[in-house]
């Protein structure tokens, strides 16, 4: 998906494997709008590699997988394409 981050909420994983660690849920929208807030987690293993870019107004490249529920989006890898400076 070619995405714009629109809002990013940093949250901690309360119970599991990760507990204590971060992660983030993002909302995305891309330029068609077919996708406008939906939303995108970062599980810690991607929140920790992705972090410096996992901010609002950036446009990235995102590779996903989607959750069996449907809901909501896994973010697998991003690459950052521009960051939209207003």
């Amino acid at each position: 998906l070619l995405a714009q981050i629109k809002s990013v909420k940093h949250t901690t994983v309360k119970n599991g494997k990760n507990a204590g660690q971060e992660m983030a849920r993002i909302r995305i929208e891309d330029s068609t709008a077919t996708m406008e807030n939906y939303s995108l987690l970062a599980f810690p293993a991607e929140y920790k590699e992705y972090r410096d870019y996992i901010r609002e107004d950036m446009v990235c490249l995102i590779y996903v997988k989607t959750m069996s529920s449907g809901d909501a989006l896994i973010l697998q890898r991003m690459e950052v394409i521009w960051e939209l400076v207003l």
